[in-house]
């Protein structure tokens, strides 16, 4: 690309620390963002910009999307009322400092980084908020920011009903980016190099997210400086990895756009690690950012070669970088390729240390250094009381300049109290001390230390946590771990580690201490330690030490083992798949954070339907049954892992599929099942989620095809070598029969045919939706004050639900859905809403539904309140026209008798066991 005036490049990539230094000249400063990416569009308009899943978007596209959203920003100054689709969501105001801001709420793309452009050429700051954030969290953002206008696309508004939701709280009007008209003529873009560009809200230590704000002056400063050092050119492809929310996609962003690169959008939360490696091999990038944990996720799982393989320049910072982060680069990356280090904050707006490393002087072990000092930027080290520490001793990290972020948006005692002025400070700079120890090496080079308020005195010793995390890391079969400051009962500092198994293996916690207690002195050893799937990261990847924190707090202290492996491959501990997909699943049930031993799935917070989600995930997972002896609320991953190093024990030749229907049978459905493990390989069918019911509208055809779906690749999985599958039959309660009954019917046309079908307490079919309001109703006996209360708010929302359930369209549904489960305070109260959600929507696929014939035995259990509720429907609930082979049970109670009297469970079980043929039907 050929340079525009007075922004001259360096040519080539620094390498000493002297090329490090050189400064960026202030005129390359005095125009404003948008203008800088104009004249790149103008050069090479039909240069590709964002290399995106689809077609790529060329800087034309890109300046023409930008420049009508543009227009249509500045268009709404003072406008009220108008929203997405011409519908109202609120209306602009004044608010803010400066100009007011604009929210931009679209995953990274072209579109995003329309918006964000749009924003600029409008002279407005633009907000990035994640859409996959939770609402409060964004409903709070906008909220503190002072928004009026949030930039979103059509995909996201229909997609994320609850961000929706957040806007309209917020009081703010959404505007769809689709479809914008051109600007009108005469109208050109605003906007100086002092103006407002960004803001970027980052967590704060009280809990409140803080609002980071920049000019156009000290975006450009950051991005020049990197263009600079790195010789960033139209040539080059850059990958964009980061949540446009956070600080590190600043570079990827601008870095291309403002040099006329290419950038490649990939969001590894939904797309996953496959995807992105093939998105990454059609690309080919030449220049890769991304934290160390992002490096090691894309490494450990197939994708370095495609990410790395024509890489000139890797860019790793957000974390401490380990030597072998430097390794798994140079082991995919070609042989002239080099890495980039550094350390900065988003209220540095920038990094302050730096330094490119090739293979000659690449660090072999330990942490790596975060570099030499950055242009127009000093740094020192100092004490508690301000003054500087000698050289080689640890102190506190200081940061100087002109180009710091301009402060906190909307708080300016906050700035005040952290952007320092005056005094020894230079005239027109700021100083800052973002919270981090470091110390100068004998050759200038600063180590990073971790957190002010993270250094850590245990029996004398200063103690670094990275240091023990290091040793962690290097035992055979950890993938992962951290390492956080605990006490002990008497109140002494202590350690606790969190480890991350290596894929395939398990780990002993007491093993492993008493491994790691041969290599280290014993302050360095970790009292306590918690195994876990992965670790919990923030939306920016890095460490979430606060959800650490609270799973550490009721961890008991590991002894140390008696002399034994440190660890065990799960293929010597019976079924390594099952073993493996327990704790997969646990983690996906509860969060990456919850603890894979000493809680129960009941202490932390399941209920009897994830119970039945959490079995049947592991079974998707495995390939193969979970016993269902094995589920109940007292259960954690370890007993199950014990449970299962025994083998799989007691399974026959016939299968029993248990289908769920509403949440609230879930319980009597796992308890049935265990009680009929001893007569059949009992498996529990998943349905979707409720996430997946509100997306669309569907039937319960729909549902029952992927019933159907599920038991087949069961059954092939079961067949003989002859191909021949085994007897099975299908067992449901409530819903669960009606699905039970069509999925049967979907797999006789398949030519799978069963041999019984239970049904459960229900009668054949429902003329209108009236009917189905009583449905499976149990009676309350006497209810208290609260129980009525409950009961008082939460008929009319279960009313509420169905009616909007029964729409065609599912979109109101979503919106109120996403407004009651905000709304709803607390976990119990939240799942209280969902069920009645997914209630109403299962309800819904009744009304009109009718039964077809089926060619099997139907089994039918009626208790002695559904037949006195629906007497006039016949003896057999009218059953008897869905099948010429009914048996029926009767027992006594309601729906809840069905699963919790020991001698309806008996009789239920017996009946099940009796009514299975010796063969099944033609």
């Amino acid at each position: 690309m050929a340079a525009a005036p007075g922004d001259d490049m360096i040519g080539r990539p620094a390498a000493t620390p002297e090329a490090l230094l050189v400064p960026i000249a202030p005129d390359r400063l005095e125009r404003p963002v948008f203008a800088v990416f104009a004249d790149c569009a103008a050069r090479n308009p039909r240069a590709p910009a964002v290399l995106g899943p689809g077609a790529a978007t060329t800087y034309g596209d890109l300046l023409g999307q930008a420049l009508r959203i543009a227009a249509a920003i500045d268009g709404r100054r003072g406008a009220r009322g108008e929203g997405l689709g011409g519908e109202g969501l609120g209306g602009e105001g004044s608010g803010g400092e400066g100009p007011e801001p604009v929210a931009v709420a679209i995953p990274a793309s072209a579109g995003c980084l329309a918006a964000l452009l749009g924003a600029l050429a409008a002279g407005r700051p633009y907000v990035p908020i994640d859409p996959s954030f939770p609402a409060a969290r964004n409903e709070l953002i906008l909220g503190h920011a002072g928004v009026r206008l949030v930039l979103t696309d059509r995909a996201t508004a229909a997609g994320r009903p609850e961000l929706m939701a957040a806007a309209m709280a917020a009081g703010a009007t959404v505007l769809a980016i689709d479809d914008l008209a051109p600007p009108p003529a005469g109208w050109s873009p605003r906007g100086g190099p002092d103006d407002a560009a960004y803001v970027l809200y980052t967590s704060g230590s009280t809990g409140r997210p803080k609002g980071v704000w920049q000019t156009q002056r000290g975006l450009l400063h950051d991005v020049f400086q990197y263009r600079d050092v790195l010789d960033i050119s139209a040539a080059d492809r850059l990958t964009w990895l980061y949540s446009p929310a956070v600080n590190g996609a600043i570079r990827d962003m601008y870095g291309a756009l403002l040099a006329g690169a290419a950038v490649i959008p990939v969001d590894l939360r939904t797309e996953g690690v496959a995807a992105a490696g093939r998105r990454f091999a059609a690309t080919r990038p030449t220049i890769f950012h991304a934290m160390p944990t992002v490096l090691r996720v894309l490494a450990d799982g197939g994708a370095g070669p495609a990410a790395l393989g024509g890489i000139r320049v890797a860019y790793l910072a957000g974390e401490r970088i380990l030597a072998a982060d430097l390794a798994r680069v140079f082991a995919d990356a070609p042989a002239d390729a080099r890495i980039y280090v550094g350390i900065g904050s988003t209220e540095n707006a920038t990094i302050y240390r730096h330094w490119l490393i090739d293979r000659e002087t690449c660090p072999t072990n330990g942490v790596v250094p975060v570099g030499w000092p950055v242009a127009d930027r000093s740094m020192r080290l100092v004490d508690a009381g301000g003054r500087p520490v000698p050289d080689g001793d640890i102190g506190e990290i200081e940061v100087e300049s002109r180009y710091m972020a301009a402060g906190y948006w909307r708080d300016p005692e906050l700035t005040a109290a952290t952007f320092l002025t005056g005094g020894d400070v230079a005239p027109g700079a700021r100083r800052l001390r973002p919270g981090d120890l470091g110390r100068i090496r004998a050759d200038g080079q600063l180590e990073f230390l971790g957190r002010a308020d993270g250094q850590l005195k245990i029996r004398g010793h200063r103690v670094e946590p990275a240091e023990v995390e290091a040793a962690l890391r290097a035992l055979p079969g950890v993938g992962d771990a951290a390492v956080l400051p605990d006490r002990t009962p008497q109140g002494e500092t202590a350690l606790a580690g969190v480890v991350v198994p290596a894929p395939g293996r398990l780990i002993d916690p007491a093993a492993l201490r008493s491994r790691l207690a041969a290599e280290l002195p014993p302050h360095l050893v970790p009292r306590r330690l918690l195994v876990m799937a992965e670790l919990p990261r923030l939306a920016n990847f890095k460490l979430d030490g606060r959800a650490l924190a609270d799973c550490l707090a009721d961890l008991p202290t590991v002894p140390l083992a008696s002399p034994a492996p440190a660890l065990v491959s799960v293929g010597e501990t019976g079924d390594p798949a099952l073993a493996d997909a327990v704790d997969r699943a646990w983690a996906e049930m509860f969060g990456a954070a919850a603890p894979l031993a000493g809680m129960t799935f009941t202490e932390l917070g399941g209920d009897s339907l994830e119970l039945m989600r959490f079995a049947t995930r592991v079974e998707t997972l495995a390939g193969r049954p979970l016993p269902v002896t094995l589920l109940n609320g007292a259960i954690t991953p370890a007993d199950l892992r014990r449970a299962l190093s025994g083998g799989m024990a007691g399974v026959t030749d016939r299968l029993l599929f248990f289908v769920p229907g509403v949440m609230g049978m879930a319980r009597h459905l796992i308890v049935l099942a265990a009680r009929c493990a001893g007569m059949a390989t009992v498996r529990l069918v998943a349905l979707p989620d409720l996430d997946a019911e509100l997306s669309r509208r569907r039937g319960i055809e729909d549902l029952a095809a992927e019933v159907a779906d599920r038991i087949a690749a069961h059954l092939t999985g079961a067949a003989g070598p002859d191909g021949a599958t085994p007897d099975f039959g299908l067992v449901g309660l409530s819903f669960g029969g009606r699905l039970a009954v069509a999925a049967a019917q979907i797999l006789a046309d398949r030519g799978l045919v069963a041999g019984m079908v239970v049904v459960g307490d229900i009668v054949a079919s429902h003329d209108d939706a009236a009917s189905l309001l009583q449905a499976g109703r149990i009676p309350e006996p006497s209810p208290g004050f609260r129980r009525r209360l409950v009961r008082g708010i939460g008929q009319p929302m279960s009313k509420l639900f169905f009616t909007l359930a029964q729409r065609p369209d599912h979109r109101a549904l979503r919106l109120v859905a996403a407004f009651a489960r905000r709304a709803a305070p607390g976990r119990r109260n939240r799942i209280r809403v969902e069920r009645a959600l997914i209630s109403a929507i299962r309800r819904a696929m009744i009304v009109g539904w009718q039964p077809g014939r089926l060619d099997c035995r139907l089994l039918l259990i009626v208790t002695s309140h559904t037949r006195s509720s629906y007497a006039g429907h016949g003896h057999l609930l009218g059953w008897d026209r869905v099948s010429s082979d009914v048996r029926l049970v009767e027992v006594a109670g309601d729906h809840a008798a069905l699963a919790t009297d020991e001698a309806n469970l008996a009789r239920i079980v017996a009946a099940i066991g009796d009514a299975w043929p010796d063969q099944p039907s033609a």
